[in-house]
């Protein structure tokens, strides 16, 4: 027909539960979080989150020191896929059907455990985030010569 074929970037849906579904077929139990099935993927995990899989350990085991998993409202899905969960939704804002079917669990399950996991990181995470005032701005001004009019916010 002499237009060319896109290729287009898979979905969240695509991805996760493709690795989801081979790891089931090679696992007996079938029950096996959704962590384990793609942390031999580095590059999928960080194309689903921004984050690298030793980052979110790190962010997991920082939460897990805080105690931040003991009221999880859910205690079937483990504290590196609530997490995970989380930062996928942040990162690539999916419909929660689609986290749940990967997940293996329901719209409402996933609300209930991305919003839990969005409080405890706000508490971790709250002294990271440092804003500059308008004196600040105008320091930074022309300190970058690739940017000459920058104004940022980093996800």
């Amino acid at each position: 027909n002499g237009q060319a074929h896109h290729a287009t970037m898979p979905t969240i849906l695509d991805v996760l539960y493709s690795y989801r579904l081979r790891t089931r077929r090679n696992n007996a139990i079938g029950n096996q979080e959704v962590w384990t099935s793609i942390i031999q993927y580095p590059h999928t995990i960080w194309y689903l989150t921004g984050e690298t899989p030793e980052s979110i350990q790190d962010l997991c085991d920082d939460l897990s020191d805080m105690d931040a998993f003991d009221n999880i409202p859910i205690n079937f899905i483990t504290n590196r896929d609530a997490l995970l969960m989380t930062l996928i939704w942040i990162r690539q804002y999916p419909l929660l059907e689609h986290i749940a079917k990967t997940f293996y669990t329901t719209a409402s399950t996933c609300h209930k455990i991305i919003w839990h996991c969005l409080i405890q990181l706000h508490i971790l995470l709250a002294n990271e985030i440092q804003w500059h005032n308008d004196a600040d701005w105008m320091q930074l001004t022309g300190k970058y010569e690739d940017f000459i009019s920058l104004a940022t916010m980093i996800d």
